[in-house]
């Protein structure tokens, strides 16, 4: 490499070996990410500000991670609505 092409690359903060520093790279994402169990999945979704403050109190204050606690209400959430829908479609007899 020429002192050009490593000034240039210096510049660049260009390693001079691409591999090792791929697998360094891989090696340091893996130190990061968080392994989830099978069972989950990640969403994203936006909130409003005083409704994340609640939950994050509500987290402190129950003990609990704000995962579970939003798991336990979306799923008590679904299973109102389905009741609801449910009952709705058996009683309605079309008049």
């Amino acid at each position: 490499m020429s002192m050009g092409e490593r000034h240039l690359a210096d510049s660049l903060d260009v390693p001079d070996d691409i591999g090792d520093f791929v697998n360094g790279a891989e090696k340091r994402a893996k130190r990061h990410s968080k392994k989830g169990s099978d069972e989950t999945t990640v969403t994203s979704m936006r909130l409003q500000k005083s409704t994340h403050k609640r939950l994050k109190a509500a987290s402190v204050e129950l003990d609990q991670k704000i995962g579970d606690i939003v798991d336990v209400a979306v799923n008590e959430y679904l299973d109102r609505q389905l009741k609801t829908q449910q009952a709705f479609d058996e009683g309605d007899d079309g008049l």
